[in-house]
């Protein structure tokens, strides 16, 4: 297949970068019906973390090509996570935005895991599958930087902690299209309700803030079992510093944060 080109574009593109397990596809749907906003056929593309499946005209095939003036819109989760990604959109596209909503890091790796056990890819408990993370990951985000081309399973569906380690994850897009155009949401006051989050985004995307009464809400909720004392809390602990990292470079108290006061 064409790799993707490096000529860049100045139309106007908002990616919804994740995190995974962060109410990103109820923030893309809410977007969506905005009348400023051109979506994605699909939600996920993944371009910008699988260059090698096709060239910037097969990514722009996925929006209406009669939506002019209109901000393109998509949601790729692994975006965030993903080592080259934020470097592949700057290199297309000059006019980006990205939106990260950042959930808690020890809700949010229990929630993959739980998501990897129903599509039958995880057999570990998750306490096993914390522990035997760095090696399942070992030397995948080397390869990724080093190949275009290459796609790690691995390190797409193995993350469980490491996901969760947003700080340096946030810098690297910040890096890539200017801190400005980066916008990081609390997920917990996104989905329940809170105005100003809302107002937030539309601000950012310049978008009529009377769209801020209707509801983003969260898709995707499932019930699985409560996850360990012992082990949140050992998370909890094991997470503290990065979240500590988090907070000073956002200026962002995250609402999880009141639990390690």
């Amino acid at each position: 297949m064409a790799k993707i080109r490096t000529t860049r574009s100045g139309t106007p593109l908002v990616c919804i970068i994740g995190a995974k397990k962060a109410a990103t596809t109820s923030l893309f749907t809410w977007l969506a019906a905005a009348p400023e906003i051109n979506p994605s056929g699909t939600k996920e593309l993944h371009y910008f973390s699988h260059v090698t499946q096709g060239d910037r005209d097969w990514y722009l095939s996925h929006f209406d090509r009669h939506a002019v003036g209109r901000l393109l819109l998509e949601a790729s989760p692994y975006y965030l996570f993903h080592p080259s990604a934020a470097m592949h959109c700057a290199e297309n596209f000059e006019n980006v935005k990205a939106i990260a909503v950042l959930r808690d890091p020890v809700e949010r790796a229990y929630s993959d895991y739980q998501q990897s056990v129903r599509r039958g890819r995880e057999k570990l408990s998750f306490e096993e599958a914390i522990e035997v993370e760095p090696r399942r990951l070992a030397g995948e985000e080397e390869k990724l930087k080093r190949d275009p081309g290459y796609s790690s399973f691995s390190h797409r569906s193995y993350g469980y902690f490491s996901r969760g380690i947003y700080a340096p994850q946030i810098e690297r897009w910040r890096a890539a299209i200017g801190a400005e155009n980066v916008l990081v949401c609390d997920f917990h006051r996104l989905t329940r309700g809170d105005r100003k989050s809302a107002l937030e985004v539309l601000s950012f995307l310049s978008i009529s803030r009377a769209y801020a009464d209707k509801a983003i809400g969260s898709a995707n909720t499932q019930r699985y079992p409560p996850l360990a004392g012992a082990t949140r809390r050992r998370l909890r602990r094991a997470y503290q510093s990065s979240d500590e990292e988090l907070s000073s470079l956002t200026g962002v108290h995250f609402s999880w944060m009141k639990e390690q006061k």
